[in-house]
């Protein structure tokens, strides 16, 4: 089991090679220190981003708005404490919607799919 530093030194390596604002999910860093067994210590690495929040260090957010790492369900990202990114930075990094005479309709959903299904549009 990776000790709260090696964890702690992960999270900030994997954050400094990433643009300004650029966000980290947690399991990357469980990925980096046990690929083998990674979920194993997913607790331990929102364990570690708590703290470092507690600190003023990191900030954890889900769906852009600021949660508290060990608490939240689901998916979190992780990033620099002070370089967080808006909701409305996060909406304008969303893929583009192609244009209606690439897309088909998914069948009875109302929904329309790009014919190679990376998009789609409401």
């Amino acid at each position: 089991m990776p000790s709260f530093g090696e964890i702690e030194n992960t999270i900030f390596a994997l954050l400094n090679k990433r643009r300004t604002g650029g966000t980290i999910c947690p399991s990357e860093v469980a990925r980096l220190l046990e690929p083998e067994q990674w979920k194993t210590i997913m607790h331990s690495v929102r364990e570690v981003a708590a703290q470092l929040a507690l600190q003023g260090r990191l900030v954890a957010t889900q769906h852009g708005k600021e949660v508290n790492a060990l608490s939240a369900r689901g998916p979190i990202r992780l990033n620099l404490a002070g370089s967080t990114i808006g909701k409305e930075d996060h909406q304008k990094r969303k893929p583009p919607v192609r244009g209606l005479a690439e897309m088909q309709p998914v069948h009875g959903s109302g929904l329309l799919v790009s014919r190679d299904r990376n998009h789609f549009a409401g």
